[in-house]
């Protein structure tokens, strides 16, 4: 049974196999109609403009101008844009990022088809869907403390431990142990590894 007014969704995926099968899958749900499916930002934005969906599913990481960036043009050109953003790795910042930018939903890729079916009826209906991204890990932002977001800065710009010691004005040794903090908190192996991860994870910018 075919619904009279289907949901039109537009899929937005780098991945063309990925694509495919969420469009196979979600093309057997009742009420569901894709029409339409975009690899990067440009495809999106003139995809969009041209079907004008009721729900765009949109990947947050795509080759050269990202999902935030998609998000931003559809905002402006039609605020009224119904948008839930997928991630394979959702990170805290991230979901924040996309509630700020007027997304009305956060979902992790490893969500289960009634999970997504359930979102995408939700945000039709105009409410919002963001319980799956609960699971984000916020822990990673809120372990560092003040100072050891200043000392993790102070790695980014490449100041050694004696310099730290004299920008931060604290002993050496206390910069050490700040560092050894940042690193054991951030889960790297190394000073140039958790700087990678303080970018990654929004402590740094």
């Amino acid at each position: 049974m075919t619904l009279a007014n289907p949901i039109r969704i537009l899929l937005v995926d780098d991945h063309a196999v990925l694509r495919e099968s969420l469009a196979s899958m979600l093309g057997l749900e009742e009420g569901f109609q894709i029409i339409g499916q975009a690899g990067n930002a440009a495809e999106a934005i003139k995809s969009h403009a041209e079907l004008e969906p009721d729900i765009t599913l949109l990947d947050v990481r795509l080759p050269g101008k990202d999902g935030f960036h998609v998000l931003e043009c559809l905002q402006q050109k039609s605020p009224a844009a119904r948008v839930i953003m997928l991630a394979s790795s959702s990170l805290a910042h991230e979901v924040r990022r996309a509630r700020d930018m007027g997304a009305m939903g956060f979902l992790p890729k490893q969500v289960t088809l009634a999970q997504l079916a359930g979102s995408v009826r939700r945000v039709h209906a105009g409410k919002t869907s963001w319980e799956h991204s609960g699971s984000v890990p916020q822990p990673l932002i809120q372990a560092l403390s003040a100072r050891e977001l200043e000392v993790l800065d102070c790695l980014r710009r490449g100041l050694t431990n004696s310099e730290i010691a004299k920008v931060l004005g604290i002993s050496e040794h206390t910069v050490k142990h700040h560092v050894k903090a940042a690193i054991d908190k951030l889960e790297a192996a190394d000073r140039t590894e958790a700087v990678a991860r303080g970018f990654e994870l929004g402590l740094l910018s």
